[in-house]
């Protein structure tokens, strides 16, 4: 919903003073989750989500300021298509995979920590600073991976549209 209004009311552009304000906001907002899952985890004994609910005021404001800035990036990048081509392609094939790849990368999490490949990826058996970046690249790889492998199955096609 945020993206397609984004798309239908906001601007192509913005300026650089706005594009600079968008990256502090979505940085900050990032630090204060991490912090705030922290320190209410600590204080709960428990992984405490209030942070990471979608509708968090900071997840709220990451997701306008990522919206602004890729909006802006999209157009700068499309004002220059005709200099990088390839990368065009890449970024048209990335965009075209970015529902399916929404669509597993849940079912990527849960069999790499389920143990069904012979080995388990469970966050919580090692330092979060380590295991949350392992695991969000390791997600990251392999979601567009599975997706671009099911859009080539003509029966699973229909599963990643």
């Amino acid at each position: 919903m945020l993206g397609a209004t984004f798309v239908k009311y906001g601007p192509d552009k913005i300026s650089r003073r706005w594009a600079g304000a968008c990256g502090i906001s979505l940085a900050g907002c990032a630090v204060i989750t991490m912090l705030g899952t922290y320190m209410l985890s600590v204080r709960a004994g428990r992984l405490d989500k209030f942070f990471y609910d979608s509708f968090s005021p900071t997840v709220i404001l990451m997701s306008m300021a990522s919206f602004a800035l890729l909006r802006n990036f999209g157009t700068a990048l499309a004002e220059r298509a005709d200099r990088h081509p390839a990368l065009i392609r890449r970024i048209t094939y990335a965009s075209e995979l970015s529902y399916g790849v929404y669509l597993v990368h849940s079912l990527v999490i849960v069999i790499l920590e389920s143990g069904r490949l012979g080995f388990s990826v469970d966050p919580l058996r090692y330092p979060p600073i380590f295991a949350a970046p392992v695991i969000a690249i390791v997600v990251s790889v392999l979601s567009p991976m599975l997706t671009g492998l099911l859009r080539r199955v003509r029966i699973l096609k229909w599963l990643v549209p």
